[in-house]
């Protein structure tokens, strides 16, 4: 994971890249469970929708 603060007049407030690898065989099927989520850290909009 890597992350970039960029300059301080941007209004973007952080950047991440994550690079990841997941083994699966070729000659099967495979279900892989993933879960990422991106989203606001202000509580008062978590408890609103129902998360945390």
């Amino acid at each position: 994971m890597e992350w970039r603060m960029p300059e301080s007049n941007s209004h973007i407030v952080s950047q991440s890249t994550a690079n990841m690898r997941v083994s699966v065989n070729p000659a099967a099927t495979a279900t892989v469970p993933l879960s990422l989520f991106y989203g606001p850290s202000d509580y008062n909009i978590l408890k609103k929708e129902g998360v945390g």
